[in-house]
């Protein structure tokens, strides 16, 4: 049975004609701090255009980030070679893929692991003037 390809014109409608259509490369999302839009210190995430996340480093400015996540990193830079084909960097927010995207994404894969969750460890005194560890989970 012929094969349609919408590039083709309907004469030349035939699985012999169909060109060559590259791959196109899978999306690395570099998430920046949870509400950190400056160049700030934080917690960069490699996260992919499916959801999962592939590393995290800590930055002292964002234009550290990209080489501390994957430039620098041959060994990661193959891994993911061999993983994923070729894929693209892309900064969270210089394309349509929000950060809620990325969120939802993640969790219809099966979510982070509890020691992947952005945390938050705070030490409070309570009225005895004794202190606490508590160590929130970012969700």
């Amino acid at each position: 049975m012929p094969t349609t390809n919408e590039y083709l014109p309907a004469d030349k409608q035939d699985v012999d004609n169909i060109p060559d259509q590259p791959d196109k490369p899978i999306k690395f999302y570099i998430v920046r701090p949870e509400g950190n839009q400056s160049d700030g210190e934080g917690v960069y995430h490699l996260v992919t255009e499916e959801g999962e996340h592939l590393a995290s480093h800590l930055c002292s400015n964002s234009s550290f980030a990209e080489g501390d996540l994957i430039d620098d990193r041959e060994e990661r830079k193959a891994e993911f070679k061999d993983k994923f084909g070729d894929y693209e960097i892309v900064w969270l927010g210089n394309d349509e893929m929000t950060f809620k995207d990325l969120v939802k994404l993640n969790l219809d894969r099966g979510g982070l692991r509890k020691e992947e969750l952005p945390q938050v460890t705070l030490v409070v005194e309570d009225d005895d003037g004794k202190e606490h560890e508590v160590t929130n989970y970012i969700n």
